[in-house]
């Protein structure tokens, strides 16, 4: 495990930015408060507090497709894969929630997982048949080749509160952004 933490260089002269036109236009806008999106052949897989909607993002609209049920808390994080959707909530049970999308009017809960001592799941990312699951007090891996039956394969407890609003997993390491204490990568 390591940390890292910098403080921010201060500015010590200011500088003029110039703004050039772009051709970017804002086509659409969806309520408020969403923490987590991915975007698979042009449906987007949207946390909305705490349930997942299914958009069509094919037009300027944004076309309610379908949603979840309410979900045990916040969605915090989701990563689609074939016809699942992996979904980090948090607070107050089950931190790992998988969703059957392969009827996107209808996304159906089919597995889920509390660890115990995760305290809320932050974020995650899938790798393989693992998730790695962010969560309030350090990180968790999960087997999810059988997504009806996750199975914790080991944690790391980092024995504080965290707030890992951003994960990566490459070569081996994970890598988890905290909005306090900086940045921890995990062999």
């Amino acid at each position: 495990l390591h940390q890292i933490t910098q403080q921010p260089p201060v500015a010590t002269q200011t500088q003029a930015v110039q703004v050039q036109s772009s051709p970017l236009e804002l086509i659409s806008q969806l309520g408020g408060g969403i923490w987590a999106v991915d975007v698979q052949e042009q449906i987007a897989y949207v946390g909305v507090g705490p349930r997942l909607w299914v958009l069509d993002t094919r037009s300027n609209e944004l076309k309610v497709l379908g949603q979840s049920e309410v979900l045990s808390g916040k969605v915090r994080g989701v990563e689609v894969r074939d016809n699942y959707a992996y979904v980090a909530t948090f607070y107050p049970v089950d931190d790992l929630v998988i969703l059957d999308i392969s009827n996107p009017v209808q996304p159906r809960r089919i597995g889920q997982l509390n660890p115990p001592d995760c305290g809320g799941a932050l974020n995650l990312r899938l790798e393989g048949d693992l998730v790695y699951l962010a969560c309030y007090h350090g990180l968790w891996i999960v087997d999810v080749s059988d997504p009806q039956a996750p199975v914790t394969l080991g944690h790391l407890e980092l024995g504080m509160s965290a707030t890992f609003f951003s994960l990566d997993v490459q070569a081996g390491y994970a890598y988890l952004a905290d909005e306090y204490q900086g940045l921890f990568v995990v062999d």
